[in-house]
Order: C-alpha cells, then structure tokens, then sequence
C-alpha cells in the first residue's frame, strides 16, 4: 500500500492506493477536491505520473468526512421553523459528508461565513433576511439553496427571489407550510421555467416535518441532489 499525503493548503485527506489483483487500486481522495476544476485536473495528474508507469487502474472513492463535501449554512431567524427537521440536519447531513453550521442571528460574525463556498438551507421567512443583506452587498451569492417552506413575510413574491440566482435551487413544499408559502407555488414552477432556470426544482414533501422517519427520506433527497448539481 502506497500513501501520498498533500500539502495543507490543498487538502488535509490522504490519498491512499492499493494494489488489487495485480493491477487494480482504490484511490481515496478529498471529495470537495473533486468539485472544482484544479481539483479535478491534479487527481488526474497524480494518476498519470504515479499509477500508469505501473500499470495499474484507479477508482475514486470520495471521501465522507464532514466537511468533505462542503459546507450547509442552516439560516434561521433565531427561532426554528421546523426545529424537528433542524435537529436532525445537524445530525444526519454530517454522516453524509456535509459540515453544518447553525447560523441562528447572521450577526457579522456569522454573515463573514456566507463567503459563496457554502449552500443556504433558508426555513420560512429567513429568505427575506438574507434577500435584505444581498441587496446590501453584505453577504456572497451561495453555492446553492434550498429552501424549506420559504416565503417572504413583506408579501413580495418568491419567484423573483429564485430566479435571480444563477445557483441550482431546491424548493421544499408541503401542506405544513406558511399561507404565503402555499400561495404562489404554481407561479413559481412557471417563472423558473420562463426564465430557463433549469437548475430549479420544486418537490413536496408528504410527511409533517415532525416526523422523523420523513425527516431522514428529506435528508437523503437532499443529499442526493446536491451531490448531482455541485459535481
């Protein structure tokens, strides 16, 4: 068994390759390298210079420490929507490879983690919050959104909010949701697709958001999603 180890600066995962049936590796990389081109390019690299020479193949098994894949900022307006939901994000996602941060007041402090490497996990309201510090140039456009019974509580429409991000969107509807939230859904669907916003996709969900076992099919399709828009 080999083990390269990188630089800091690039990763802090080993690269570990082992021969199979003399002629076989499993190479184990830092996925969020995977997800930007130099990442991409230097695995590709590290492949060609050190593996073919032997005449071995590789696959790429992605790591799934938290904070590998990338970073969830969970946005509230200091109280939770679904605090159910909340809860079991910070539990679950982390499994999944996501590093989650609990973002309750978006105080300075917190809005300097908006930097555009994380992904907005908005509950209700908390989109006109963040809507508010965008148009003040305050925080960074995000990497993606999803959104969980979002609305506006100033009565404007969430349309305009989706479609203004060139980020991949994932909308959350239920029957639990905010009036405001139920109101415009089709309109929505409508204007993302009149826009050719084709990394918008709108889902129900039918389970209440209380329920556990409901929670973690949620968890999963989100997981599932992200990992397919930020590859």
């Amino acid at each position: 068994m080999v083990i390269l180890k990188l630089p800091l600066a690039l990763t802090s995962t080993l690269f570990v390759y082992r021969p199979f049936d003399k002629g076989s590796d499993i190479f184990l990389p830092c996925r969020r390298l995977l997800l930007i081109p130099q990442g991409a390019m230097l695995i590709r690299l590290l492949l060609l210079l050190c593996l073919s020479p032997l005449s071995w193949a590789a696959t790429v098994y992605p790591s799934n420490e938290p904070g590998t894949l990338g970073e969830v900022a969970a946005i509230s307006r200091g109280v939770q929507t679904y605090p159910t939901l909340t809860e079991q994000l910070q539990q679950k996602l982390p499994d999944y490879g996501w590093q989650v941060l609990d973002l309750s007041t978006l105080n300075e402090e917190e809005q300097q983690m908006l930097n555009g490497d994380s992904i907005w996990f908005l509950q209700g309201d908390s989109v006109t919050q963040v809507k508010d510090l965008l148009e003040q140039d305050r925080i960074s456009m995000p990497k993606a959104i999803i959104l969980i019974g979002g609305y506006q509580r100033n009565g404007q429409s969430l349309a305009e909010f989706i479609t203004q991000f060139s980020c991949p969107v994932l909308e959350v509807v239920s029957d639990w949701d905010h009036p405001l939230a139920r109101a415009d859904r089709l309109l929505r669907r409508q204007q993302a697709k009149r826009a050719n916003k084709n990394n918008y996709r709108q889902v129900k969900h039918y389970l209440s958001y209380q329920s556990r076992s409901g929670n973690e099919q949620l968890l999963q399709l989100i997981h599932g999603w992200l990992t397919r828009e930020l590859r």
